[in-house]
């Protein structure tokens, strides 16, 4: 599938080093790797209920502890390496509402209590802990620390010198930054005290990060994504459905696909491997929402609710989901690494347009309007040029373009004013006109994120 992009925030609660308070066993500790995930044979996950929306995960644990001496211990909210293309493709569209450092709005519970977790930063390269050599160079591990890429940026030259040599940094830029070769490791965890014999129940709250591909189409179906998400004929055939409801509805076909995925087979690390009674609900935003994935079970609850429910379940996989939709994610900027010298920045409009920033062969700002519907745009004849007036907030600025061949796409004409890049940026709306002729409106909520790793653009 062309630009998929997967999920990159999913995480499990786990046991870390566990000490009896009344034995000689090993103590709870912090390693210089930081935390240490251990099995747990002392306590029992008796249930876990778990409701995953593209908007919202939120999981509530019902733990015993099997013996008759009270149990101290680690918990770790765990949450995959980070590399920093994930950084800027799937990273929180709002990051200026949010703590930096709690980037996914991770918010506990136990037995009813809030409680603040410590929060554990660390920099892995090929598996190897790195985090101190950041910290002598004083960058912080945390792609998401408020002072992150200025400090990367500033380096001066003997500590970038260091990080070169230790394969930390390449020559070069990436997304507009120096190239960075580390991932992000982090780790929410508190002490927990299982008395014994008794019931802790622990509940969490986050935001995930959502893999987003606001042009899918039924041709994406690869085998590689069939067997991902277990898609059937029957599926195949809904997803045909929402495509063909599209092009009646709009002229043309426009799908959106968001993934989400959640570490579930680390639920085994409990007593006897086991959760005793498991419950997943899944939700949508509406029901012309499909579901895809690979788990077993789940029933229709409403038109916007599936659930599934089991006893005595061993995860044996983890959870992969797709919520496919024939309503186009128009409000949001998207970024794909993987396309222009630096990237490409894109939205879409409420109409058969594609708003597309790039930077050009001869390094500065290129943008172009791409059809969405495979039909000429029907500016003017390839080759030709044309004037484009973009009002943003109000204030206009004229642009020239060409179209290409056969006219599916017209391109900015040499580089847009630096008056006009900087707009998109910082406007709240695009409205774009060829003399009197309305063409689109566009979002530019979250264009800013979007257009940074353009450095080049700026």
């Amino acid at each position: 599938m062309r630009h998929l992009l997967i999920s990159v925030m999913s995480a499990v609660l786990l046991v870390v080093v566990t000490s009896n308070t009344s034995a000689d066993d090993s103590v709870a500790a912090l390693g210089a790797g930081g935390i240490v995930l251990e099995h747990s044979d002392d306590v029992s996950l008796l249930s876990e209920d778990l409701s995953i929306s593209r908007h919202e995960v939120r999981v509530r644990f019902v733990f015993r502890n099997e013996t008759d001496k009270p149990i101290e211990t680690l918990l770790a909210f765990v949450a995959p390496d980070i590399g920093v293309e994930q950084y800027h493709k799937r990273a929180p569209r709002d990051l200026t509402a949010q703590d930096p450092v709690n980037f996914i709005n991770f918010a506990i519970e136990v037995d009813g209590q809030r409680i603040v977790p410590s929060i554990d930063s660390r920099a892995v390269l090929n598996g190897e802990d790195v985090t101190d050599e950041l910290l002598k160079a004083d960058v912080p591990p945390s792609f998401y620390h408020p002072e992150f890429e200025d400090k990367l940026k500033k380096l001066v030259k003997p500590k970038w010198t260091a990080l070169l040599n230790a394969g930390l940094v390449s020559e070069g830029l990436l997304f507009g930054l120096p190239a960075i070769n580390w991932d992000m490791r982090t780790r929410f965890y508190w002490t927990q005290i299982f008395p014994p014999g008794k019931i802790v129940t622990v509940e969490h709250t986050y935001h995930p990060i959502v893999g987003i591909d606001p042009n899918f189409t039924p041709s994406y179906l690869s085998p590689y994504i069939i067997n991902r998400y277990c898609i059937d004929e029957r599926a195949i055939q809904r997803i045909h459905t929402l495509w063909d409801r599209s092009v009646q509805r709009n002229g043309y076909g426009a799908l959106t696909v968001h993934e989400v995925d959640y570490i579930l087979s680390t639920g085994a690390n409990w007593r006897h491997g086991k959760i005793g009674q498991f419950r997943l609900n899944l939700a949508t935003d509406s029901p012309n929402v499909t579901v895809l994935t690979c788990h077993e079970g789940l029933k229709h609850m409403s038109a916007t609710t599936l659930s599934a429910e089991h006893s005595s379940f061993s995860p044996k996989r983890d959870l992969h989901i797709l919520f496919v939709s024939d309503e186009t994610d128009q409000n949001s900027w998207h970024f794909q690494s993987s396309i222009g010298l630096e990237g490409l920045a894109y939205v879409n409009a409420n109409g058969p347009y594609r708003l597309e920033v790039e930077c050009g062969n001869g390094g500065g700002p290129a943008i172009t309007f791409v059809s969405t519907t495979h039909a000429s745009l029907g500016w003017v004849e390839s080759g030709s040029r044309t004037n484009v007036q973009f009002e943003i907030d109000g204030k206009p600025f004229i642009e020239s373009f060409e179209c290409h061949p056969g006219g599916l796409s017209c391109g900015s004409f040499g580089f847009p004013s630096a008056e006009l890049m900087r707009a998109l940026r910082q406007g709240h709306n695009l409205i774009v006109r060829r003399g009197e002729r309305f063409e689109a409106k566009f979002t530019l909520k979250g264009s800013s994120r979007a257009l940074l790793p353009l450095s080049v653009c700026r």
